[in-house]
């Protein structure tokens, strides 16, 4: 998984806040443990969420891995940027309700 991917993509998605003129006030971001395992929860409610989520680990010097739907990752691009960037795929077809076959 190359840091440099996620690094590139962080400052693509600062100048797009920037031309947006969005001011982001992050507030708690202090909770977020520097090392270790830890899950973050967010609400999705638009095509941004992914940018303000990812922010709050970059401000704590930790990179934020997603979970996203399968087809993303099908994207040419895109899918390739989520790879290396080392975020998971999820198929939501199979999800809860999948099941494996007992052997």
């Amino acid at each position: 998984m190359s840091d440099l991917t996620y690094r590139l993509v962080i400052r693509a998605c600062r100048a797009v806040m920037r031309a947006l003129g969005l001011r982001i006030e992050l507030r708690g971001a202090d909770l977020l443990p520097h090392r270790g395992p830890v899950v973050l929860a967010a609400k999705h409610h638009g095509y941004l969420d992914f940018m303000l989520v990812g922010l709050v680990g970059t401000v704590r010097g930790r990179y934020v891995r997603f979970l996203a739907k399968q087809a993303v990752f099908q994207l040419p691009v895109v899918g390739w940027a989520m790879r290396s960037m080392g975020h998971v795929s999820v198929d939501r077809e199979h999800g809860a309700g999948h099941r494996a076959q007992p052997r």
